[in-house]
């Protein structure tokens, strides 16, 4: 049996920097018909069309209240994947030192691992979602930590 992929280009723009016919739309006030757009797509999956997108309000890049730090930088990607990877192998670790022959301690392993777990899967949808809009250093980066955070997931629920 032959498992066909099928694959749908959901970028904006064309690779001249031209937006893409199915999202002209966007330039003229009229909105799409949702069907329309809906019946090119694959359903497998829910995806906001660019009309949802649209219409969510502005966020004003100055709320009354919110500083940004003086002097300090923008956060980056890697530091939401450090963010997000930290508590993964901090449970890692505790799950490790969990493993005993204690019912509570084994229990307690057990929860750890299932909150790494959230971690890592949380790395894995950052992943997926920014596919194409990373730079190579922050992909080998994402890559590499969900790699190592997977591997030491398994040998740890395997012991």
């Amino acid at each position: 049996m032959s498992d066909q992929l099928k694959v749908h280009d959901r970028r904006l723009f064309t690779s001249d920097g031209e937006l893409r016919d199915e999202f002209r739309h966007l330039e003229s006030a009229e909105a799409p018909n949702p069907t329309a757009v809906r019946a090119e797509e694959d359903t497998s999956t829910i995806e906001e069309t660019p009309a949802q997108q649209a219409s969510y309000p502005a966020i004003p890049d100055d709320v009354k209240g919110y500083k940004k730090p003086a002097g300090g930088r923008e956060p980056s990607v890697l530091d939401l994947i450090g963010l997000l990877a930290e508590p993964a192998s901090l449970y890692l670790r505790e799950a490790s030192m969990g493993r005993s022959g204690d019912l509570r301690a084994a229990s307690q392993a057990d929860q750890n691992l299932q909150l790494a777990q959230v971690h890592i899967d949380l790395l894995s949808v950052l992943r997926n979602k920014t596919l194409g809009h990373l730079d190579a250093n922050e992909r080998s980066m994402l890559d590499d930590v969900i790699l190592r955070l997977q591997t030491g997931f398994v040998q740890i629920s395997d012991a």
